[in-house]
């Protein structure tokens, strides 16, 4: 018998939701809007997508064990608690405990979006339990989980905030400034509206400014570019993961950036190393949230 669960990636504009067998294969996937306006608003609109992919799924319900959820910010994964996320209207949110009045025949897991997307990454590169993984997202913000034997590596409750880590900024003057604010996509959008004096730049702006060569442009990446190496550098020297994984949306969609990193890392590194950098990769896997979320319910 095959066993599925449901995945479920809640954000701050979209809610995804699908059936996820062992494998790693998605079944009757639905996406809907976030509605953000209230914590009930957004709850019912959990519901919703979990009713349609439900509806539309053909196989065996009973076969379906449980519902995985990434949610990103804070969560209390042990009570089930949305404790903070800073684009949901959820504060001390009971979420495990409100859908289980629903579903009280799931078992219902949640976790914060970062750690899912690790779990999703491990599991889809099948990696092997015993491989030391890390999973960084470049986004809105930066962050990082690791997984060891199945389980993300904790700590006492930070782990894997490599957002926080002080770097070198060369555009604020060689101050240390926490990761994320240097190198985030919300950063490179500040700093190319503050460079080119124009508050309508996004980041992708910046972007295809810089692939078109222009000189403010590849100043703001190559700064963002050797900031993140030294976050890397930090991740490689204290835990050297044996495969690096990168995603998020400024990663994903412009990989140049990683290539960046990587030239950064060759000056860095010690030559003992450098062959991380070999191990380090951009993320292939768009469902990999979703299928993370799924995948806890099988271990």
């Amino acid at each position: 018998m095959m066993n599925y669960s449901i995945g479920l990636d809640i954000g701050g504009t979209k809610v995804a939701a699908g059936i996820v067998d062992e494998e790693g294969n998605i079944f009757s996937e639905i996406k809907l809007p976030s509605k953000t306006n209230d914590k009930e608003s957004m709850f019912e609109q959990v519901l919703e997508a979990l009713k349609q992919t439900l509806e539309d799924f053909k196989g065996k319900k009973e076969e379906i064990i449980g519902i995985g959820i990434g949610l990103p910010g804070k969560v209390d994964r042990e009570n089930g608690i949305a404790v903070f996320q800073n684009n949901l209207p959820w504060a001390n949110f009971p979420l495990k405990e409100r859908l289980l009045e629903h579903y009280p025949e799931m078992k219902i897991h949640i976790d914060n979006d970062v750690a899912v997307a690790a779990y999703g990454e491990h599991f889809l590169n099948k990696v092997n339990k015993e491989t030391l993984f890390t999973y960084i997202t470049l986004s809105t913000g930066v962050a990082s989980a690791s997984v060891l034997n199945n389980e993300l590596i904790k700590g006492n409750g930070f782990s894997g905030e490599l957002g926080l880590i002080p770097v070198v900024s060369e555009l604020e003057n060689n101050k240390l400034r926490p990761l994320e604010k240097c190198t985030s996509g919300l950063a490179i959008e500040a700093y190319g509206r503050k460079y080119f004096e124009d508050q309508s730049l996004t980041t992708k702006d910046i972007f295809d400014k810089y692939y078109e060569e222009d000189e403010k442009a590849k100043e703001i990446i190559a700064s963002v570019s050797k900031s993140l190496a030294y976050g890397f550098v930090s991740i490689i020297s204290l835990l050297d993961p044996e495969k690096i994984v990168v995603g998020g949306s400024v990663a994903v969609h412009h990989p140049v950036l990683i290539e960046l990193i990587k030239k950064e890392l060759e000056e860095l590194l010690i030559e003992a190393q450098k062959d991380a950098i070999d191990r380090i990769s951009v993320s292939e896997n768009s469902d990999a949230p979703l299928i993370g979320a799924a995948s806890r319910l099988f271990f």
